[in-house]
């Protein structure tokens, strides 16, 4: 029984003695230094040219362009068998070029140097002080204005599939419907002469919007993916000052109704009981309107935008409910204790991606009946049940009470007009 434990131990100390002399074997000598460095000065580019040494082991070369700084100006990796490079439009100043050669252990050499040369390009120079900003989803370019001895003819813009080509005068572009996600966007010049500038790219620009455009049928606008939700409104509130009294430039905006939604004196905020992802409830009509003008620059959505919205717009299948014709596909309306709310977006969404148009929160709308508040969508207890399909004219609902009053029902989602989102 001795012997196999035996020979497990000799066999791990042959091992690891063999793994030692190996280490031992390494080469750590870096490769001989490339010869016959020359460099040939075209229009907008630098082309440099060089012999490889006979190392066995050479696996790449690094090209350096460096300024008069000693700073790198471009960089390039290429692989061994190579013997020449481009540099491409370069911007006119002073340079030396520095090549090293490094071999499969990443051994590098200490490499050689050209001599320092002033270049003169042909290429413009591109944009200056480019600055970003990001709202909804949109990306505003601005510039530095270009003066006529910059000889720029035009400025080249590109983000995505697309592409535009403005002219030197304009200092500002606006990129536009942008998806979620990071975003890089693209510039260069060209001259009078037709040289274009190197290409240059913007740090990742977030997009974060949770709306869906809408159009046809004369619509164009764009509707929240999303009921407001309780962390949307309270921060609303909260930031702006709002005590127990509900009350905000001159507005009942919210109910203070204690668990459901409710102001602590102690804390001088407020918060829903069903959660921050749940829809935002007893906030008033007046209360929806503010918010929505405030935060988004945007209102109210109008009975027929809300409904060719639910009905999925231009993509419309005719679903009885908002995105499916099973309701447990698309709509939270199994309450427990006929009051429950869930958090919004639980539910498949609809042909447009909007989510909760059946279920959860009935929603407010523009228009009043008599001063009193009108809703459509949600579903709170069997009264005001889901099962309606969205062609019923009972979906839409006025309740008995004024653009100050509210319920445990009442929630509402953002419109916003494209004019607004593209800066018309």
């Amino acid at each position: 029984m001795k012997k196999p434990l035996i020979i497990i131990i000799l066999f791990s100390l042959l091992l690891t003695k063999c793994t030692e002399e190996m280490k031992l074997v390494i080469d750590e000598t870096p490769p001989d230094e490339v010869t016959n460095l020359s460099y040939e000065l075209l229009d907008l580019d630098i082309k440099v040219s060089w012999e490889n040494p006979s190392d066995e082991d050479l696996r790449a070369i690094n090209i350096v362009l460096e300024n008069n700084s000693s700073q790198a100006v471009i960089e390039k990796w290429i692989m061994s068998d190579s013997t020449s490079v481009v540099f491409e439009s370069v911007i006119s100043g002073d340079y030396t070029i520095l090549i090293k050669a490094m071999d499969k252990n990443e051994n590098v050499s200490d490499g050689v140097r050209s001599d320092n040369f002033d270049f003169e390009s042909a290429a413009p120079l591109n944009l200056g002080n480019v600055q970003y900003q990001i709202k909804y989803n949109t990306i505003r370019l601005t510039w530095g204005a270009i003066i006529p001895s910059m000889n720029i003819d035009k400025i080249l813009i590109s983000w995505l599939d697309n592409s535009m080509e403005l002219a030197s005068t304009e200092t500002e572009f606006l990129v536009t419907e942008l998806p979620d996600g990071e975003n890089y966007i693209h510039y260069q010049t060209k001259s009078i002469d037709g040289y274009v500038s190197a290409l240059n790219t913007s740090p990742a620009q977030v997009i974060d919007f949770p709306f869906v455009r809408v159009t046809g049928n004369g619509h164009d606008f764009y509707i929240a993916k999303y009921e407001t939700t309780a962390l949307d409104f309270d921060t609303f509130l909260n930031n702006r000052g709002v005590i127990d009294d509900g009350l905000y430039n001159g507005k009942v905006v919210i109910i203070n109704n204690g668990w459901w939604a409710g102001y602590d004196a102690g804390t001088s905020t407020w918060s829903h009981g069903w959660g921050e992802e749940s829809p935002a409830i007893w906030v008033t009509w007046e209360g929806a309107r503010i918010y929505s003008e405030e935060v988004w620059e945007g209102r109210l959505p109008t009975e027929e935008e809300w409904l060719y919205a639910a009905q999925g717009g231009e993509l419309s299948q005719g679903f009885a409910y908002a995105g499916s014709d099973n309701i447990d596909d698309v709509a939270q309306y199994l309450y427990v204790d006929g009051t429950k709310l869930f958090p919004v977006g639980q539910k498949q969404p609809n042909e447009l991606g909007i989510y909760d148009m059946s279920g959860n929160a009935t929603e407010y709308i523009q228009e009043t009946s008599s001063g009193n508040v009108q809703t459509l969508g949600g579903c709170t207890n069997t009264s005001y049940h889901a099962t309606l399909p969205l062609t019923d004219p009972a979906t839409l609902k006025t309740w008995g009470f004024n653009t100050e009053s509210s319920s445990y029902f009442n929630g509402f989602r953002v419109v916003i007009e494209t004019s607004t989102i593209h800066g018309e």
